[in-house]
């Protein structure tokens, strides 16, 4: 399917701004340079653009599905893909940035292998227009191929949409990464007889009040006072444990969920009074911890029987949402974050550390608690979208943000931890 009139006008009364340059490649080609996000990107290759597009229909071909390509670029993944097709494959691509179709009709030959039968291509010009064509083209059961220069210059009317697709490339780089290291975690620690520690806590904190605390930079401004709260169970996450020990907190729960070693220097391996949580997928060298341990499975592990479910945690992607739905499953009445900044508001990274910032390229511009208005990298955007939807669906547990600095979470109350602060705590 080529709507030839469809595409023409759009042609016709598109005009390529000041977001795109064009210009000659070293292969003698047009290259388009793109400037959006207060940063400039290629969406094609500079040096060659027909040898970058091979390489990367090698990486993203699948034989046994029909294909959903998203981002036109300039069209050369586009036919590199289509020449790698079966004749029984179809290819479905769609483009919503009209300057950006206009650039490649006018500057490359992609027109004929769009015209092909076996692809069907799409510009839907408005969101519910997108967003039906590309409900549509999942539902076909296609194997999904992003073509991220394309979906950075995705129009901001499509905002929806490109969060998806963002979600989706987080998700898939990780398991890409980690996914045989995951694997192979869990088939190590599924012979160590740890007892389930949703299983074991569940319910057993009933009326009582949590402090998940994270390593946000923030956690330096106030991380000192959480010593104060009177009659509360501090859950931190391992990344925070170091700090606290240096400023005289003793948290009651430790909780990891990273599978690389690396995992072992947020901890002191000697600890025996702090029992630790981690996810059945988590490093094994945790075995050496000499505290108290307790493994947790993922809502979705095919390792949980059905009934089990109840204790299990929903992960979110960070070892912070985590530890929020362990503190849930522990059945508190109150759970208080701190340190959870989920944007970048200073130098730091972490709280105890020097300076780490590094700009990203992908971010997103986030309220703060404060007010003001902070950058927010994928990933980070990605849990307080998570945090946000866990409030909305936990409506039966008080949920406060104490965290000093960082984005405004949505459906939690903000306060400030000496609202909470009534005597010592030793």
């Amino acid at each position: 399917m080529f709507d030839s009139e469809k595409i023409n006008k759009i042609i016709k009364n598109t005009e390529i701004g000041n977001g795109f340059a064009l210009s000659q490649g070293k292969d003698g080609g047009m290259v388009l340079k793109a400037f959006f996000g207060g940063c400039s990107f290629f969406i094609n290759s500079k040096y060659n653009s027909e040898n970058e597009a091979i390489d990367f229909a090698k990486e993203y071909y699948t034989p046994d599905k029909d294909l959903f390509v998203y981002g036109l670029g300039m069209g050369f993944h586009i036919k590199a893909l289509a020449d790698m097709l079966s004749p029984k494959q179809r290819m479905y691509v769609i483009e919503l940035n009209c300057e950006l179709l206009k650039a490649a009709f006018e500057n490359t030959d992609i027109s004929d292998t769009l015209k092909k039968d076996n692809i069907i291509f799409d510009v839907p010009t408005e969101f519910n227009e997108g967003v039906l064509r590309i409900k549509d083209y999942f539902n076909k059961n296609t194997s999904f191929i992003c073509h991220e220069p394309s979906l950075r210059v995705m129009p901001e009317e499509f905002g929806e949409i490109k969060e998806l697709f963002e979600t989706y490339i987080l998700k898939r780089r990780s398991f890409s990464i980690l996914g045989t290291l995951l694997s192979d975690n869990e088939k190590i620690n599924l012979t160590k007889n740890y007892e389930n520690g949703g299983k074991v806590f569940k319910d057993r904190f009933k009326g009582k009040r949590a402090v998940v605390v994270s390593a946000g930079p923030s956690l330096e401004l106030n991380g000192e006072k959480i010593k104060y709260l009177k009659d509360a169970t501090v859950i931190c996450v391992g990344r925070a444990f170091k700090y606290l020990k240096k400023i005289g907190v003793k948290p009651d729960f430790i909780i990891v969920t990273e599978a690389k070693e690396e995992v072992i220097l947020q901890l002191d391996m000697e600890e025996t009074e702090i029992p630790l949580f981690f996810l059945s997928t988590s490093c094994v060298g945790l075995e050496k911890y000499k505290g108290k341990k307790y493994i947790l499975f993922e809502k979705y592990s095919d390792k949980v029987m059905p009934k089990e479910k109840q204790f299990t945690v929903e992960t979110g992607g960070s070892v912070a949402t985590t530890a929020l739905s362990l503190a849930y499953i522990m059945g508190f009445s109150e759970i208080i974050l701190i340190g959870q900044d989920l944007c970048y508001h200073s130098d730091k990274m972490h709280a105890g550390e020097g300076e780490g910032y590094i700009s990203v390229k992908t971010r997103k511009k986030v309220t703060g608690i404060d007010g003001n208005i902070y950058y927010s990298p994928q990933n980070l955007y990605e849990y307080l979208k998570w945090f946000r939807k866990f409030a909305a669906k936990h409506t039966d547990v008080k949920l406060i943000n104490c965290t000093a600095k960082g984005a405004f979470i949505d459906g939690f109350e903000h306060r400030n931890i000496e609202d909470f602060i009534k005597g010592g705590r030793l």
